[in-house]
This record gives structure tokens, C-alpha cells and sequence, in this order.
């Protein structure tokens, strides 16, 4: 329940004070970025890092503050895409389709 970030004084961001850091970050970056998509773009990555890292959909959902687990499954579906692409590009894939199949070991 305790906060997860927090001001030097031990005090919870409120949601306008972290977007306005955030958007602070951006700028000293010299990051382009369209109104209103800055925090929203870090926490994508965040969730999409995190469920590459391991974490479950129920994790994720904790860490987000979900208040659906659909919600959070959204992201899965983005991280699965790639996963299915990796799957497929790789050399052992050949091995298991077998000799005279399409992409498979003659």
C-alpha cells in the first residue's frame, strides 16, 4: 500500500506532478512527443519490460494498478507477437518441421 514513488520530503507524486517530471524528462532529452502520451509511453514500456522479464499478468496488473486483469492482458498479446516471431525465425524450428517438409531439413 505504500507508495512507490515518492518526493524527497517522503510524500506521494500526485498523477499531474509525475506527467509534469515526466514531460520535464522528455524535454531535456530533446524527445518529440505528442500531448499527453508521455507518461502513458513510459508505462507501456515499463508493463511491456516487465512481462519480458517474467512477470505474470496478475503481477503486472498489481503494478499497474489495473482494476481488470483484461486490462493487463492486453499487454501479453504485444509481447506475445514477438515471441511468436522469435519462435519462428529460429534455426531449431527447421529441425522440428523434418526432411521434405517446407522449411524443414532435406
Amino acid at each position: 500500500d505504500d507508495p512507490l514513488l515518492v518526493r524527497a520530503d517522503g510524500t506521494s507524486f500526485s498523477p499531474e506532478a509525475m506527467r509534469r517530471l515526466v514531460v520535464r524528462w522528455y524535454e531535456r532529452a530533446g524527445v518529440r512527443r505528442r500531448p499527453n502520451v508521455a507518461v502513458h509511453a513510459l508505462r507501456r514500456t515499463f508493463a511491456t519490460q516487465a512481462v519480458e522479464s517474467g512477470a505474470t499478468v496478475v503481477e503486472l496488473q498489481a503494478l499497474l494498478g489495473h482494476a481488470s486483469l483484461e486490462t493487463s492482458r492486453r499487454y501479453l498479446a504485444v509481447v506475445g507477437q514477438g515471441l511468436e516471431e522469435a519462435v519462428a525465425a529460429h534455426a531449431s524450428r527447421r529441425l522440428l518441421r523434418g526432411p521434405g517438409t517446407p522449411g524443414g531439413d532435406a
